[in-house]
């Protein structure tokens, strides 16, 4: 599904081009509902005078609130897995101190005691205090985008549904220098392989796969039709038991995720 269908609440802001003529800014932002909103000089980006036209779309973000769909996600950056899928370059990197990252694990600390409420089959497990950058998209505007982004976060009043400490993301190999140079730290996360079903579903039978079972004959039965019977239900036993006894059960997959974290003023 996409983003922008699935997120909510959603705010963002967007530039586009102005008349192409040499050295003129942009004209500022607008919220993704088409609504005006405060302009702000770092926002704005220089249009180069060819090969634009005015009103071309120059960059793009979207904010929301940070929501998972799986139980046992959690933020976890000295879990073992945490960076076990890291190529060389990388850990070599990170070991150099080249990444910034949560090196004692005190920022996933934190981000995993906030609070934290909801359903995963439904509304999702939702993050009150932790807001997520969902889409960033920018030519020569990234940074102006992002700045006016935390600006907003750290000036929104506190409410019930949110009142954010943190901004989390997901970023490209080819973005990480750019957020680390605005003050976003590697953390990491963990969730086990979730191969489980809702309890109500697990608990329903159905009645149309339901195999009669063999019954024995009554007193006035011939012998041998009991026999037969008695067999039958042995048999069924025998191979309820060598199924049970041929499954393994497999160990829960731990599967890592890294996320970029921001700490509000």
């Amino acid at each position: 599904a996409d983003r922008l269908d699935v997120d909510d609440p959603i705010f963002g802001f967007y530039v586009r081009t102005t008349t192409p003529t040499a050295g003129v800014k942009s004209p500022g932002d607008k919220s993704v509902g088409g609504k005006d909103s405060l302009a702000s000089p770092a926002a704005s980006a220089s249009v180069p005078s060819a090969s634009v036209t005015e009103g071309m779309l120059q960059g793009f973000v979207t904010v929301t609130t940070f929501t998972t769909w799986q139980k046992t996600f959690r933020f976890d950056s000295m879990h073992d897995s945490a960076c076990a899928f890291d190529d060389a370059g990388l850990a070599q990197d990170m070991l150099n101190g080249r990444r910034q990252y949560d090196r004692h694990g005190e920022l996933a600390e934190e981000l995993q005691a906030t609070v934290r409420c909801g359903d995963p089959w439904n509304e999702g497990i939702v993050w009150p205090r932790i807001a997520e950058i969902s889409l960033l998209g920018a030519l020569g505007c990234g940074k102006p985008l992002l700045e006016l982004v935390i600006e907003r976060l750290e000036s929104l009043p506190a409410k019930k549904t949110r009142n954010y400490d943190y901004v989390v993301l997901q970023a490209t190999d080819n973005s990480v220098p750019f957020y680390e140079s605005m003050g976003f730290v590697r953390v990491g996360c963990i969730t086990e392989n979730e191969n489980f079903v809702k309890e109500e579903e697990a608990s329903a039978v159905d009645e149309d796969k339901i195999q009669p079972t063999p019954e024995l004959a009554s007193d006035d039965s011939d012998s041998s039709d009991v026999a037969e019977a008695e067999q039958a239900a042995s048999e069924s036993a025998a191979k309820v038991e060598d199924a049970k006894a041929g499954q393994q059960e497999s160990p829960n997959e731990v599967v890592s995720l890294e996320v970029f974290v921001y700490r509000t003023k």
